[in-house]
């Protein structure tokens, strides 16, 4: 383990120190043990952890137990049993401290929950699940007050016991915490200051203070004094700054870090076996989705997971009891387009809710190296479908028992409606997935813009006859006008009416047929609008 932790901190070093004696300039090569890093980068991905200083790999619904055990299943090989997920997860807990924690449940920033470094444990805790080799954290004591700061970096000391790396940014640290370091780091307008023992640093700082015969009393570093704050007054100071670059350049630890960059670029990495192991390391595509719709449906609350059921619902009916069994076809088209033109309403603000906290901690994990891209996507647009796919069967069927004449309904009129009414729905969660994926910041913008220009082209409000020519291209993108018309074309030619006049010629203008050609949708083909929705459908799952 000894031998494994001086390589990794020898190849940090290296990496570290060819980027800032570049002045900033983005030069050199990044070398894993002596390989080149984008040789080695699976197996770096799989033996280091990564913890950034904002972002969150957890849901705040869930308990710290629940969101280790979800973690472990995302994370760790297939073949791995039960029992050995539920041992490590047991064994991170008791690592980080979260032993008393772990039925509590995370929380959000305010009310009850887990403190900041709390928080900030669990964060660790998950990326220990796969033992890396080395762990990165990217300020975690910042936002915490002194307490946090210290219980945190005791637990990351107590990782440290088993063998691995733990590399920390940090600004300010109390006199405690400066002392817990076995190496430190000093960068200073992007050139190394000091690296060495925390211990040895007063000294380097005070002689080359001295050497260089600055004005002033040179600074006192005594046991009661943070010597952490007095070497960064120090390096504030632009001539004393000056003087402990100068003269680090000169001693022989510089010239060490020099040999070390040398060294670890003729380090064949023989030592390490980078090659892939034959063991399956992969946590498997299943296992991976199941913990994408088991952590959506455990953060979901009883009231978002019936709404879209319930307003379906409640459409079906309120548009079925309105227009009950009329006798006038001109009032199936608002009795339809009530069904049909909400679905991008309700499933916009849908979609965007569950993938505002999924996409950004997928991306994490996708950072690193667990799952597909395409993964998050195929469980959202299966969970929103299968959401909706009951309740618009059950509508499509209460509406057209409720509307339409019991002669003007057949066995073929409601598998059509059935048929036509998920494929839209199936469309725009499609979209909606793709506009939640591709802007995440924008996307809950972009869905009432998108629902206006769809229900200004559905062919409701605007029959295709009537609409100008310059905007007759948007019924080609709208995929409720294809659904919307598809059904009238369906439903209307059949639905029986009521007229006074004994000339057929008369009562024509009461028929749907007169209703389809006044409409200008006498030549809509509706199997190739079905068609035309199922492929932007199909379209858009590749693209995303």
């Amino acid at each position: 383990a000894d031998n494994e932790e001086s390589r990794i901190r020898g190849s940090f070093v290296c990496w570290l120190f060819e980027l800032t004696e570049q002045n900033y300039v983005s030069q050199g090569a990044i070398l894993v043990n002596g390989r080149p890093f984008n040789h080695v980068q699976d197996w770096y991905m799989k033996n280091t952890g990564y913890v950034l200083q904002l972002a969150v790999s957890y849901y705040d619904e869930l308990t710290v137990r629940e969101n280790l055990v979800m973690a472990a299943y995302m994370r760790l090989p297939h073949p791995m049993s039960q029992l050995d997920r539920f041992e490590r997860v047991e064994e991170v807990i008791y690592q980080t401290g979260l032993s008393s924690l772990e039925d509590t449940v995370v929380g959000h920033s305010t009310g009850p929950g887990l403190s900041g470094g709390q928080k900030r444990r669990l964060l660790v805790a998950i990326q220990l699940l796969s033992q890396p080799k080395a762990i990165f954290l990217d300020e975690p004591t910042s936002g915490l007050d002194a307490t946090s700061s210290m219980e945190l970096l005791e637990h990351l000391r107590y990782v440290t016991l088993s063998g691995r790396l733990v590399v920390v940014t940090i600004h300010q640290p109390r006199l405690e915490i400066y002392q817990m370091f076995d190496r430190i780091l000093f960068l200073c307008q992007g050139q190394v200051a000091y690296y060495g023992s925390p211990g040895e640093a007063p000294s380097l700082f005070l002689n080359a203070y001295q050497m260089a015969k600055l004005e002033g009393d040179a600074p006192v570093v005594n046991p009661t004094k943070n010597p952490a704050d007095v070497l960064m007054d120090m390096l504030g100071n632009e001539k004393c700054r000056e003087a402990i670059l100068k003269y680090y350049k000169m001693t022989n630890d510089q010239s060490a870090i020099r040999t070390a960059v040398k060294m670890c670029g003729m380090n064949d990495g023989s030592n390490e076996n980078f090659e892939p192991s034959n063991a399956n390391t992969d946590s498997g595509r299943l296992n991976r989705l199941c913990v994408l719709e088991t952590r959506a449906a455990m953060r979901s609350s009883p009231v978002q997971r019936f709404f879209l059921p319930f307003v379906l619902l409640a459409l079906s009916l309120v548009a079925g009891s309105a227009y009950f069994q009329t006798t006038e076809v001109w009032l199936l088209l608002p009795a339809f387009t009530i069904i049909t033109a909400t679905n991008s309403f309700l499933v916009f603000p849908a979609v965007n809710y569950h993938l505002t906290k999924a996409l950004p901690i997928y991306s994490l994990e996708r950072d690193d190296g667990v799952g597909k891209s395409y993964e998050l996507l195929f469980q959202t647009f299966v969970r929103f479908v299968g959401i909706a796919a009951l309740p618009i069967t059950i509508s499509s069927i209460i509406l057209c028992l409720m509307a339409l004449l019991p002669g003007s309904w057949t066995f073929s009129i409601f598998f059509n409606v059935i048929v036509f009414l998920l494929t839209v729905n199936q469309t725009w969660t499609a979209l909606a997935t793709l506009v939640g994926c591709a802007f995440p910041v924008y996307g809950h913008k972009l869905a009432p813009l998108l629902s206006c220009v769809d229900g200004f082209a559905g062919g409701f409000l605007v029959p295709p006859s009537q609409m100008k020519i310059y905007y007759k291209w948007l019924f080609y993108i709208s995929p409720t006008f294809y659904g919307y018309t598809g059904l009238m074309r369906i439903i209307l030619p059949a639905a029986e009416f009521e007229c006074d006049f004994d000339s057929d010629i008369e009562c024509y203008r009461f028929s749907g047929e007169f209703l389809l050609f006044q409409g200008g949708l006498e030549d809509i083909q509706p199997y190739r609008g079905l068609m035309v929705r199922r492929t932007i459908r199909i379209q858009v799952e590749q693209m995303t």
